[in-house]
């Protein structure tokens, strides 16, 4: 250690933590991605341990400012799933990764039903959406009826949701 640098008590990691988090998120709310995730990561290196939302703001950051693609931000929503066992946005972003880029069928299956439970009834459409998605396009046991299910559920959260009225017809 260099003689002018002093090592952070734990209060005050989580209060560099907490400012950065702030900084964070009002980077994201100014769609300034690139200082948000820099924020994040900078909370996250001062107290891995602080928030849930920090992890998985981060992560959905990352997928915002990378792409679809990006498996970068499976990590983030591992955490926050570690830190937070009932964040269902956590779960259900980590399923579309795993469902979209990974091709995980049996994972991301697992966790948007995780999702779905943790919501109780009150989960963003999109879940339902994604999750019949997965029903109907798996390569093995297509599940059309459980896929059917989906996009009702879908649409009586949302009604106008153009995807959900067409039964998802973008997942070929």
């Amino acid at each position: 250690m260099s003689r002018g640098s002093k090592v952070l008590s734990g209060t005050d990691k989580r209060k560099a933590a907490k400012a950065a988090a702030r900084r964070g998120n009002a980077a994201y709310d100014a769609q300034d991605l690139e200082t948000a995730i820099a924020c994040y990561r900078e909370s996250t290196a001062a107290d891995p341990n602080l928030s849930a939302d920090v992890w998985m703001t981060l992560g959905y950051a990352l997928h915002l400012q990378r792409g679809e693609n990006c498996l970068e931000e499976i990590p983030c929503y591992e955490h926050a799933i570690r830190l937070n066992s009932n964040h269902d946005f956590a779960h259900a972003k980590l399923a579309d990764v795993l469902q979209f880029v990974r091709g995980d069928f049996a994972g991301a299956e697992a966790g948007y039903k995780e999702a779905i439970r943790i919501a109780k009834g009150r989960a963003d459409p999109a879940v339902h959406l994604h999750y019949g998605m997965l029903l109907r396009s798996r390569p093995k046991n297509k599940d059309l009826r459980g896929a059917e299910r989906e996009y009702k559920t879908a649409l009586k959260l949302d009604e106008g949701n153009a995807d959900a009225h067409a039964g998802g017809a973008d997942d070929d």
